[in-house]
């Protein structure tokens, strides 16, 4: 332990000597349902009549009564999920006050979500999802293979019966990853019947969501429930062109526009060698031999934006995100099955099984920029067009390029920026969005144990759970030498490039130019210069654009192993006067396998960086090693193995009739150069009132590394760069086998206030990180070494070793357009320390057999204090408060100050009705400077006679929701039946709006506009 945990420690067990000095009073009770398997709920619930037994509840090991509560926790029931119109679990955990940004929506465009695309994931207090714990029936559930992150998506809502959320630490309870708070789902006991449900929401412009399932149960004598469903949820694609936020124009919201485009801007050149026919000595840059630029001619009729860059350039602007979805096509199945029989009156069994499948399907730019050309990395003159080309000639003509000249062949035009589809569409694709990328996941859980009465008193435990988690992903890519190839005429599969002649045989011209466009397949606009054959929507042969892609991706697997024991109960009748001791001791061992492969589709292995490192397919010499693909990075192949070990204990101690004092400490081994962690944890509950409780907490918490935290191998994935000009690069990310688990001091004190009309809370919070495990910030980085946007780079800082340009780094002449690619490592970053308030309160006024209550939650974070980031002994960035802040390019996220939601419920006789308001403040783009409009055009870009300059998104406004739902219950001689209906976003207010790239902020808003959901639950 380092010495401030050692202090922190200390510290604990002086708390908890403390706590004795506190005067007594009775026992506040409280309301919980049986089967939770972990601490005491805190807030109200409803009390289950399905079983008497003693339970363990989300956040302790103890078994005892439900007054056992010292805890933050929150119960949300089945029952409150219908009177609010959830139908997922994503639904339900971007409603809850005390969680920051999340997955599972479209996010492709966030450094967070690459990778992650359908993943619902739980990130408590804006910590981060992996520091949240998820837990199904109180063990370990289904993770994304290698990111140690749940997917809520992938639990059977259906079988559910509540879900306890724990906001405080708990890693002394359940091991690593509880750092913020555990969320326990836990599924329905001794149910008996067939339900049947479904539903569909109504959505605009999309063909809508639906979700159905099945759930029967049935008891088998006394001692056996079996409990078996099926549960599909659909989500439809729901286009960026379909919604006016996501299309505004380049001079409002730039974000969504590239200037690497097609049309794209040419100039007169001359090239050193011949096709490169795979010949790694033939790929060279063109050398460009006049200064006057050439704007392809389609750019306006296409759709484009005209700007000119340094007065001069001309280029075209294209809204790639026209082609890409606010939301994915998305289907989720789940199949669960549950057993518990009584095998005597002292011994119990239990088992549960869950297969759960995604299936996500995610709309992309119709291609991708060139990162890297022929002759190495670079965004700049990484092609040249012949003036052999069949398109060169109407080309020359359309724009005044000249077409003929004393330069000596072979001459042609160099493109200054370049992807081969953009305004015109990808002809390939089944779709107009021209370009789709599909993940897969396939995940079974078993969990299985026995449960035994040693005496009246103690109680032991036997738990195992295997986990299975799979995926694969699928993503197309271009690659460099195959179309400048194609450019020259030797494109094509049966072209021979070695000895074929070009456009002959085989071998096959590929048209650049806007002349092979004949339209834009999003908007319609056509245009006049297309030359192609009619009626075709692009002049170039199909099998030759096919053949210019080819596939990325990995598949991924990952096996995990928990087998958990616990013995509680009394402390051998110790009894200090204010009632029994109680205990719980137990031991846990995690065992982790995770392997990932690259995909190889073709079997050419272009995706593997051994085989293929350089930009010509077989070529292994090259300095560079960028790999084949025009913007895609590699995957590399990758097994890892971790096991821990860990034992733990817990004391609860009736002070005095008011006073319970709980006492826990947990060991983890973790083995290897990371070592080992020891936590305590106290809490107390003292009853100041019948109706008023005091409780608090405080507990060293800790998150031991992930397998490919540890790992020195390196993986790469693609991040907007600012150095670059915001062009997205490959960013190498390299483990450290040395790195040293997280802890946090944690502390909770709080107040619960309880009478029949009226509950409240109020918990103040905070967690303060040290060794907090982070990528180093690739974005910092990057502008460490160029400090200015796409200017020169510094290559005397000590980081400019972490950057790749093409051509190496040369002072004075090196620039961010240079910039290839980043190195950065997980490490054991700055310190963190964030606090706040959380606040409930409800008060139900009765009138007869109907009831009205009016409800509110709410968080209120006071601070995310970030110290200063140094790598290699320069600092990166400063230390930053997030709170009120967008924080697109930096942790943790966006950070609403205050999140709440406010509701009104009436209930009369089989009518439930509920109205419910969302909020969550605005907050500040940080990108934006003080002094200065948030985003300037490159130098002399001009609309007529003006520069664009744009504030747009500076201030984000708050998000306001209204919603409402009504529930109707009809009974009949065979059936129970729930008619249910909601309006989501009852005035239709679009999301608050961001230089984001889809026009709004995702991580506080929904694109979806108003909706109307119709439903209905059968009960046999």
């Amino acid at each position: 332990m380092t010495g401030n945990r050692l202090d922190h420690s200390c510290a604990l067990w002086a708390l908890a000597a403390g706590i004795a000095s506190l005067t007594p009073t009775v026992a506040l009770g409280q309301e919980a349902v049986e089967g939770a398997q972990g601490p005491v709920i805190n807030e109200p619930g409803p009390v289950s009549d399905e079983d008497d037994r003693t339970i363990v509840v989300t956040g302790s090991l103890i078994r005892g009564t439900p007054e056992d509560s010292a805890l933050n926790v929150s119960v949300f029931t089945t029952e409150e999920f219908a009177q609010e119109g959830v139908t997922s679990p994503l639904d339900f955990i971007k409603d809850i006050p005390a969680v920051g940004p999340v997955l599972g929506d479209s996010n492709q465009f966030s450094a967070a979500a690459q990778g992650l695309g359908g993943v619902g994931s739980l990130n408590l207090r804006n910590l981060g999802p992996t520091r949240t714990l998820v837990l199904l029936n109180g063990h370990r559930t289904i993770v994304s293979p290698g990111d140690g992150i749940v997917d809520t998506n992938l639990l059977p809502l259906f079988a559910l019966e509540r879900v306890e959320l724990l906001k405080d630490g708990a890693a002394v309870t359940y091991g690593s990853d509880a750092v913020a708070g555990v969320a326990n789902f836990i599924t329905r006991k001794n149910f008996e019947g067939i339900e049947l449900q479904g539903d569909y929401r109504f959505i605009q412009d999309s063909d809508g969501d639906y979700t159905a399932s099945i759930l029967a149960g049935q008891n088998l004598g006394e001692d056996v429930n079996l409990l078996l469903g099926f549960g599909y949820r659909h989500r439809s694609p729901l286009a960026a062109i379909d919604r006016d936020y996501a299309n505004l124009p380049y001079e409002i919201n730039p974000a969504g526009y590239s200037l690497v485009s097609n049309p794209a801007t040419y100039f007169p050149a001359i090239r050193t060698t011949g096709p490169i026919r795979n010949n790694p000595a033939a790929a060279r840059r063109p050398t460009v031999v006049a200064g006057t630029p050439f704007q392809d001619a389609g750019c306006a009729a296409l759709g484009g934006t005209q700007l000119f860059s340094g007065g001069t350039t001309p280029l075209c602007a294209y809204q790639f995100t026209d082609y890409n979805n606010l939301v994915e096509e998305q289907d989720f199945y789940q199949a669960f099955g549950q057993l518990n029989v009584d095998l005597s009156s002292a011994v119990r069994f239990n088992a549960d099984v869950l297969w759960a499948r995604s299936v996500t399907r995610t709309a992309l730019s119709p291609s991708y920029p060139s990162t890297t050309g022929p002759a190495g990395p670079g965004t700049q003159f990484n092609y040249f067009v012949p003036s052999t080309n069949p398109g060169f000639a109407a080309f020359a003509a359309q724009t005044g390029f000249p077409a003929t000249t004393a330069i000596p062949a072979p001459y042609g035009a160099a493109i200054l920026l370049y992807r081969p589809f953009a305004l015109g569409g990808n002809p390939l694709a089944d779709s107009p969005y021209g370009n789709e990328s599909f993940g897969k996941n396939n995940s079974w859980r078993v969990s299985s144990g026995l449960e035994f009465d040693l005496d009246s008193e103690l109680v032991a435990s036997l738990q195992g759970t295997y986990i299975q988690s799979s995926s694969e992903s699928l993503v197309p890519d271009y690659l460099p030498v195959r179309l400048q190839n194609a450019l020259d005429g030797l494109g094509g599969p049966d072209c021979n490039v070695a000895t074929g002649t070009p456009g002959q045989g085989g071998c096959r011209f590929y048209n650049p130019f806007s002349n092979a466009l004949a339209l834009n397949q999003i908007t319609g606009q056509t245009n006049p210069g297309y030359t192609g054959p009619a009626g075709q929507a692009n002049a170039n042969d199909p099998e030759l654009l096919r053949f210019l892609f080819g596939n990325t991706g990995t598949l991924q697997q990952e096996q995990n192993l928990i087998v958990d024991g616990l013995i509680s109960g009394g402390l051998g009748g110790l009894d200090l006067g204010a009632g029994p001791v109680q205990f719980g001791v137990g031991a846990q061992y995690r065992s982790t396998n995770f392997d990932t492969r690259g995909r190889n589709d073709e079997g050419l292995f272009l995706n593997d960086p051994q085989r293929n490192p350089c930009r010509i397919p077989g070529d292994t010499t090259c300095a560079v090693r960028t790999g084949p693909f025009a913007f895609l990075g590699q995957s590399r192949n990758i097994e890892l193995f971790s096991d821990v070990y860990a034992v733990f204990g817990e004391v609860q101690i009736p002070l005095l009739d008011a006073l319970e004092v709980n006492l826990a400490l947990r060991y983890e081994d973790y083995g290897g150069q990371t070592g080992s962690t020891l936590d305590p944890k106290g809490s107390f509950r003292f009853e100041a009132t019948p109706w008023l409780v005091l409780r608090g907490s405080a507990s060293t918490t800790f998150r031991g590394p992930l397998p490919s935290n540890v790992s020195p191998t390196t993986v790469t994935a693609l991040q907007a760069i600012d150095a670059a000009n915001g062009g997205f690069l490959s960013v190498d990310i390299t483990g450290d086998p040395a790195l040293r688990p997280e802890s946090a001091f944690t502390y909770n004190l709080g107040a619960v206030i309880q009478s029949r009309n009226f509950n409240a809370s109020v918990d103040y919070w905070s967690y303060d990180f040290e060794d907090a495990i982070a990528l180093e910030d690739e974005n910092a980085i990057a502008s460490a070494v160029v400090p200015e946007r796409g200017g020169l780079a510094d290559c005397s800082n000590p980081l400019a070793d972490r950057l790749t340009f093409a051509n190496g780094c040369i002072q004075g002449v090196t620039r961010g357009a240079d910039l290839a690619r980043v190195q950065t490592f997980i490490v054991n970053s700055a310190p963190v320390k964030t606090n706040g308030f959380d606040f409930s309160a409800d008060y139900t006024f009765f009138f007869g057999e109907s009831a009205f209550t009016l409800g509110a939650a709410a968080t209120w974070t006071l601070n995310y204090d970030v110290e200063p980031q140094v790598v290699e002994g320069v600092e990166i960035s400063g230390a930053y408060d997030a709170v009120g802040f967008a924080n697109f390019d930096r942790a943790p996220g966006t950070i609403s100050e205050v999140k709440g939601n406010a509701f009104a419920n009436l209930n009369v006789g089989n009518l439930n009705a509920r109205y419910v308001f969302r909020y969550a403040s605005g907050v500040t783009d940080d990108r934006c400077p003080s002094d200065a409009p948030c985003f300037v055009a490159t130098a002399g870009t001009s609309f007529g006679d003006r520069t664009t300059e744009t504030d747009f998104g500076r201030e984000i406004p708050a998000l306001q929701q209204h919603d409402f739902t009504l529930l109707y219950d009809l009974a009949f001689a065979s059936a129970e039946v729930q008619l249910q209906a909601s309006v989501e976003n009852i005035f239709d207010e679009d999301p608050p709006a961001a230089r984001f790239e889809l026009g709004y902020n995702p991580f506080i808003g929904t694109p979806l506009g108003r909706t109307f959901r119709l439903g209905a639950k059968v009960r046999f």
